[in-house]
């Protein structure tokens, strides 16, 4: 495989993090990364190529590299560990080796008919930050602002702040659909709104609750579903209020929430699908017999 089909893939990769395979999506994130930090950028394309690379090496279907399957994973861990790692060989070692891991977790929740979304990527960075035990930091408080929203989009890949938003916001925009980018800023203002009226929380002023917010409204739209619009809103709400309960949770051992209470919606959120649309079924053969 050439450099160029490398980096391609690579790409692909980062752009899946928001569920599409576009290389030029995964280019404009990758330059918002180096504007913001030129590490951020080496790390998330290091951590998708390693994936990529890990998967080839085991064989997996080209085709499911090239669509960046196996290489989101790999690229959320490289921006992870260079937002809260050291900056030394530590760093390099634990994105090259928990990237190699994701292709086996993926291909372990696919096996079992569970969609893996960023699983892979919050279980592995959990064990690592478990073990190496950095110092975290704490998400910053202030006044609410409508900006909010905009970091939480720039939040789903390490970019805390209004103006990275923006340029995730572009990036989206040479990826998904119109209606689907309104629907996932939508949700990701949405996300907010329940706490609005209940004090200043320290995650929402960050944007992470917009961030899961955001995801859930535009995940739950990559599925066939009769109101997309409806579901849309309803996934970013319980994405929305399912983060405080797990956030608190984590947090009595030390870790963060990342991007867990959007895989739990959407895990929950479509077996209840799945579940009510079985005893429709049964109920239409009931009466039709």
């Amino acid at each position: 495989m050439s450099i160029r089909h490398v980096f391609i893939h690579g790409l692909s990769g980062i752009a899946q993090i928001v569920f599409f395979r576009k290389p030029l999506a995964g280019g404009i994130f990758l330059c918002a990364f180096l504007l913001y930090s030129p590490l951020l950028a080496l790390a998330c394309l290091v951590g998708a190529i390693a994936a990529n690379g890990a998967a080839a090496l085991g064989k997996r279907p080209q085709a499911a590299i090239g669509e960046g399957l196996y290489g989101y994973n790999g690229a959320l861990l490289g921006l992870a560990f260079a937002t809260f790692l050291p900056h030394d060989w530590l760093l390099w070692a634990c994105i090259a080796i928990t990237a190699g891991l994701s292709v086996f977790l993926y291909d372990l929740f696919q096996r079992f008919g569970i969609p893996p979304y960023t699983m892979p990527y919050v279980a592995l960075a959990w064990i690592v930050l478990a073990i190496i035990r950095p110092d975290l930091g704490a998400a910053s408080a202030s006044a609410f602002s409508w900006t909010i929203p905009l970091t939480g989009l720039g939040q789903i890949f390490f970019l805390p702040s209004a103006p990275g938003g923006l340029l995730i916001l572009a990036g989206l925009a040479a990826a998904c659909p119109p209606r689907q980018l309104v629907l996932t800023f939508v949700g990701a203002a949405i996300g907010c709104l329940p706490f609005v009226w209940l004090g200043e929380a320290p995650s929402l002023t960050a944007g992470l609750i917009s961030t899961n917010a955001a995801l859930s409204a535009l995940g739950i739209l990559q599925v066939k579903t009769r109101y997309p619009a409806l579901l849309s809103v309803c996934f970013a709400l319980g994405s929305a209020l399912l983060y405080p309960p797990l956030s608190a949770m984590l947090g009595t051992v030390g870790l963060p929430a990342f991007t867990f209470p959007f895989i739990a919606t959407m895990w929950v959120g479509r077996a209840l699908m799945a579940f009510i649309e079985k005893r429709k079924r049964g109920v239409e053969e009931a009466v039709s017999s």
